[in-house]
């Protein structure tokens, strides 16, 4: 199990455990960004790195090989998306 602060970032993750605050809850799919930030698929947005605390980062999550995770610069800026992999049906 993966606990928040062991998180690698652009890394797609499974919450298999809610967080206290319900923020993120079992089954979300989420990843950190470079700078911290939590990204949820699910939850379609973000939890800034500022506004993350005990509660909010409490959950457990597993590594999510049925994701990934892209970083994508168009020249003005960055941005990253979480698509689930092509061909695999879970």
């Amino acid at each position: 199990m993966i606990s928040a602060s062991s998180m690698k970032p652009l890394t797609p993750y499974c919450v298999i455990k809610d967080s206290s605050d319900k923020t993120f809850t079992k089954g979300n799919i989420i990843w950190k960004s470079e700078n911290g930030d939590i990204n949820s698929v699910t939850g379609n947005g973000f939890l800034p790195c500022l506004d993350q605390d005990e509660a909010s980062n409490d959950f457990e999550c597993v590594d999510a090989p049925d994701w990934t995770v892209t970083k994508i610069n168009n020249g003005y800026s960055n941005h990253e998306i979480c698509q689930k992999v092509k061909g695999n049906s879970v």
